[in-house]
């Protein structure tokens, strides 16, 4: 009885097996052309975007600057005309870690609460070194607001460029994607370096942004 079950079940495989063999060279040539059409999932990793999140005031500005213009009899006219008070040497600096990473900027200066458009339009009427792609949200404070920002994109890598982030700021940001600007100098030669070194790693991975706990003890 054994023995006849077993051979029932050898042949209903068989019968199966041959089946199925069929249908495939039946429809080999519609599923190679659909194969073919497919999407190539999870087979090519496509690179994000390089961020500098910049500050302005303390990053393309500086104390030493202002002083000059003060000096010169200048830094009135500057306002009074609305003039964005930049250092072109801080500038070009920045034009350097453009050229050197490919980084996108992403505005997180309080010179964003005009919009977008206006950040954009004041980029191009001054020739200003980059595409600025977008500014942080506004919200409690800057860290909480660089993460948010991360969250939602895709991010290879990133630099946060400021002259005024405490240490658990930093901490939190990561250390890796940090470069301290000191507001007497704006943004000098080793910040340049810094950040196109941190900005071009391989090793600065982006951190988990799910600690809010974390983020109200800012």
């Amino acid at each position: 009885m054994q023995y006849v079950k077993n051979i029932y079940i050898t042949v209903s495989l068989l019968i199966a097996i041959f089946f199925l063999q069929h249908l495939l060279y039946a429809n080999k040539d519609s599923l190679g052309k659909d194969c073919l059409r497919a999407p190539l999932l999870f087979t090519e990793k496509k690179e994000g975007l390089k961020v500098i999140f910049l500050d302005i005031d303390g990053v393309l500005n500086s104390y030493n600057y202002m002083d000059v213009l003060y000096l010169k009899g200048e830094r009135s006219t500057a306002e009074e005309k609305s003039t964005p008070a930049l250092d072109p040497q801080a500038v070009e600096n920045l034009r350097i870690i453009v050229e050197r990473t490919g980084a996108k900027i992403v505005v997180t200066s309080n010179w964003r609460n005009k919009g977008l458009q206006w950040i954009q339009e004041l980029w191009k009427q001054n020739r200003l070194p980059g595409n600025v792609i977008d500014i942080t949200p506004q919200r409690r404070n800057r860290v909480f607001e660089i993460r948010r920002w991360l969250k939602s994109k895709h991010v290879e890598n990133y630099v946060v460029l400021d002259d005024d982030f405490t240490d658990i700021e930093v901490r939190m940001i990561g250390v890796a994607h940090f470069v301290d600007i000191h507001p007497k100098y704006g943004l000098r030669e080793d910040d340049v370096r810094n950040a196109a070194k941190l900005l071009n790693s391989k090793d600065s991975a982006v951190p988990e942004l799910n600690s809010r706990a974390s983020l109200r003890s800012i």
